[in-house]
């Protein structure tokens, strides 16, 4: 149990367990020994590039858009270091020669994406132009409408057609991000500490990321996305996060410590609620790419993405990770089989099965998903220990 390494082991190659010394996961530059052994420490990284810069940097069908991949999160705090594995869950690593990968930091303030994203693929519109258009409450749109108007000829109908629905696509979160009236105030993070807004501003915040989310897939700007609710210690207070949904809790702890009581119904209600609250934020975004058209092939924006949700502990008072819920949505490209549910607790001996099994089974099922070609899937992922065999049943 290296305590802030969970996130780590869900979503990079986990290296093999060396009971007793727990020595395994790789640490940051100039931590001590002792500091090494320390099962509470937070400040471990990755071994090497996580699954979804993995896949980004292998599959062809994922390459080729104006972003990279996207890292996103509500939670300030989220941005800031030095605890890398509570803040962190993508690690690219460009230098196959470096001894660590790069930590991919995630932004958390969405009018910063917004204009980091679109100011990037609009031709002609520089970021302070970008700038310009929110202060005057425009469209960036406005700024490239002449490069817009000698395209649009030299388009067949379907292409005009498709582009006319990204600009609806980009002009409907702008709208959104430049609304009057809702109280949110846009702090950009900051090493100096958490904002005392950031309990208010998180649900408009998690509502405006899933909206980037849909937005910038719709628009094929990027087909990589990692998104966080929180990091691993957050002290966002839900309270006031509920406020306006129509949910009401009592919140004198953070959430951190509310998923680490041990009992009580007062807590226990609480990260009921709570989790709901991620749970339907998630949803509204699912129905919301499953309602989107996807390309001139036909299908929804959901058929055509893989979304894999999971928290990294399914009990927080004892860090347990047994049982672990991981859902799956979406994935009609790669033949997923939805409507099902699979309980691997009773096999490898009782300790189940290990996200190395599916993300190998997973990086199967791409191999044959359309378009793909020339790729060669995943045999194993991390230390041998942790890849069990297939897991039947997920994708056809």
């Amino acid at each position: 149990d290296k305590h802030g390494a969970g996130m780590l082991a869900m979503i990079s190659p986990s290296p093999k367990d060396p009971k007793p010394s727990l020595a395994a996961w790789p640490v940051l530059p100039g931590r001590t020994t002792a500091e090494q052994m320390d099962t509470n420490a937070k400040f471990f990284t990755a071994t090497d590039r996580s699954i979804d810069q993995t896949f980004l940097n292998t599959i062809g069908t994922l390459k080729g858009t104006k972003i990279g991949s996207l890292q996103l999160t509500p939670d300030l705090v989220s941005a800031q270091p030095p605890d890398n594995c509570l803040r962190v869950i993508s690690y690219s690593k460009d230098d196959p020669t470096a001894a660590q990968p790069t930590p991919l930091w995630p932004e958390a303030n969405p009018t910063t994406t917004f204009k980091n994203v679109f100011g990037q693929v609009m031709t002609g519109v520089d970021q302070a132009a970008i700038d310009r258009a929110m202060k005057q409450n425009k469209s960036v749109i406005d700024f490239i409408s002449g490069d817009l108007n000698t395209l649009r000829p030299r388009l067949p109908v379907s292409g005009a057609q498709k582009v006319d629905a990204h600009l609806a696509a980009i002009r409907q979160l702008e709208t959104t991000l430049n609304g009057q009236g809702t109280g949110r105030t846009c702090t950009p993070p900051t090493i100096a500490g958490v904002p005392t807004d950031n309990d208010a501003r998180f649900n408009q915040a998690a509502t405006e990321g899933m909206q980037l989310i849909k937005t910038a897939f719709q628009c094929d700007l990027t087909r990589v996305i990692s998104y966080t609710f929180g990091w691993g210690n957050s002290d966002v207070h839900f309270s006031k996060v509920l406020a306006n949904t129509g949910m009401a809790i009592s919140d004198l702890e953070g959430y951190h410590n509310i998923s680490h009581n041990g009992g009580g119904d007062t807590h226990d209600m609480a990260q009921f609620m709570i989790d709901k609250y991620f749970c339907t934020t998630v949803a509204n975004l699912l129905m919301d790419m499953k309602s989107t058209p996807d390309g001139l092939s036909g299908g929804s924006l959901l058929d055509n993405t893989l979304v894999v949700f999971w928290n990294e502990c399914s009990v927080g008072n004892p860090h347990d990770t047994k049982d672990m819920p991981t859902l799956l949505f979406g994935g009609k490209f790669l033949k997923m089989q939805g409507g099902r549910y699979f309980d691997y607790g009773t096999l490898n001996n009782g300790s189940g099965r290990y996200m190395s099994d599916f993300w190998v089974q997973t990086s199967k099922a791409w191999s044959q998903a359309p378009g793909v070609t020339g790729y060669n899937p995943l045999s194993a992922y991390g230390a041998p220990q942790w890849n069990t065999g297939t897991m039947d049943g997920i994708y056809g």
